[in-house]
Protein backbone atom coordinates (compact mmCIF):
# COMPACT_ATOMS: atom_id res chain seq x y z
CA UNK A 1 0.00 0.00 0.00
CA UNK A 2 1.17 3.33 -0.82
CA UNK A 3 0.81 6.20 1.92
CA UNK A 4 0.74 9.89 0.62
CA UNK A 5 0.44 13.15 2.86
CA UNK A 6 -1.63 16.01 1.70
CA UNK A 7 0.97 18.81 1.85
CA UNK A 8 -1.55 20.85 4.40
CA UNK A 9 -1.18 17.84 6.31
CA UNK A 10 2.75 17.69 5.91
CA UNK A 11 2.46 21.40 7.01
CA UNK A 12 0.48 20.62 10.08
CA UNK A 13 2.68 18.03 11.51
CA UNK A 14 6.25 20.24 10.96
CA UNK A 15 4.05 23.33 13.14
CA UNK A 16 3.37 21.22 15.50
CA UNK A 17 6.92 19.72 15.85
CA UNK A 18 8.40 23.38 15.69
CA UNK A 19 5.92 23.95 18.66
CA UNK A 20 6.77 21.35 20.73
CA UNK A 21 10.61 21.47 20.24
CA UNK A 22 9.94 25.45 21.52
CA UNK A 23 8.94 24.00 25.06
CA UNK A 24 11.40 21.35 25.08
CA UNK A 25 13.50 18.89 22.47
CA UNK A 26 12.61 15.66 24.24
CA UNK A 27 8.94 16.89 23.94
CA UNK A 28 9.49 17.35 20.52
CA UNK A 29 10.88 14.21 19.94
CA UNK A 30 8.13 12.04 22.04
CA UNK A 31 5.33 13.95 19.83
CA UNK A 32 7.63 12.44 16.89
CA UNK A 33 7.42 8.84 17.81
CA UNK A 34 3.93 8.85 18.55
CA UNK A 35 3.25 10.08 15.14
CA UNK A 36 5.11 7.36 13.74
CA UNK A 37 3.79 4.72 15.97
CA UNK A 38 0.33 5.81 14.72
CA UNK A 39 1.67 6.21 11.11
CA UNK A 40 2.74 2.76 11.73
CA UNK A 41 -0.99 1.59 13.02
CA UNK A 42 -2.36 3.19 10.06
CA UNK A 43 -0.58 1.81 7.35
CA UNK A 44 0.10 -2.12 9.11
CA UNK A 45 -4.18 -2.07 9.74
CA UNK A 46 -5.88 0.78 8.04
CA UNK A 47 -8.85 -1.23 7.73
CA UNK A 48 -9.36 -1.64 11.62
CA UNK A 49 -10.54 1.98 12.62
CA UNK A 50 -14.07 2.74 12.28
CA UNK A 51 -15.14 4.29 8.58
CA UNK A 52 -17.35 7.93 10.14
CA UNK A 53 -20.23 9.17 8.07
CA UNK A 54 -18.22 11.70 6.56
CA UNK A 55 -16.39 8.15 4.15
CA UNK A 56 -12.90 9.28 6.33
CA UNK A 57 -11.04 7.22 9.40
CA UNK A 58 -8.68 8.28 12.03
CA UNK A 59 -6.27 7.14 14.91
CA UNK A 60 -6.17 9.79 17.63
CA UNK A 61 -2.48 10.01 19.40
CA UNK A 62 -2.45 8.74 22.92
CA UNK A 63 -0.73 11.72 24.85
CA UNK A 64 -1.47 14.62 22.83
CA UNK A 65 -4.57 16.24 21.57
CA UNK A 66 -4.02 15.57 17.53
CA UNK A 67 -5.99 12.96 15.71
CA UNK A 68 -4.88 12.08 11.99
CA UNK A 69 -7.99 11.18 9.51
CA UNK A 70 -7.03 9.06 6.73
CA UNK A 71 -9.04 7.95 3.44
CA UNK A 72 -8.22 4.86 1.30
CA UNK A 73 -8.32 5.30 -2.67
CA UNK A 74 -7.28 2.28 -4.53
CA UNK A 75 -3.76 0.97 -2.93
CA UNK A 76 -2.77 4.88 -1.52
CA UNK A 77 -3.93 5.54 2.13
CA UNK A 78 -4.03 9.28 2.24
CA UNK A 79 -3.25 11.26 5.64
CA UNK A 80 -5.71 14.00 5.11
CA UNK A 81 -4.52 16.11 8.08
CA UNK A 82 -2.29 16.36 11.86
CA UNK A 83 -5.65 17.78 13.74
CA UNK A 84 -5.73 19.36 16.71
CA UNK A 85 -8.67 18.31 18.74
CA UNK A 86 -9.37 21.72 19.83
CA UNK A 87 -9.81 23.20 16.43
CA UNK A 88 -12.96 23.14 14.10
CA UNK A 89 -14.65 19.94 13.58
CA UNK A 90 -14.08 18.85 10.13
CA UNK A 91 -11.93 22.20 8.86
CA UNK A 92 -9.69 19.37 6.94
CA UNK A 93 -12.73 17.42 5.30
CA UNK A 94 -12.52 19.02 1.94
CA UNK A 95 -8.99 18.32 1.84
CA UNK A 96 -10.45 14.57 0.79
CA UNK A 97 -11.02 15.73 -2.72
CA UNK A 98 -6.86 16.46 -3.10
CA UNK A 99 -6.69 12.65 -2.66
CA UNK A 100 -8.35 11.92 -5.90
CA UNK A 101 -5.67 12.86 -8.09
Amino acid sequence: MNFRLIDEARLELLEALSFYKSIEDALARRFAREVESAILRISNYPEQFHLRSRGYRRINLRDFPYFIPFILRKDTLWVLAFAHGSRQPHYWISRKKNSDE
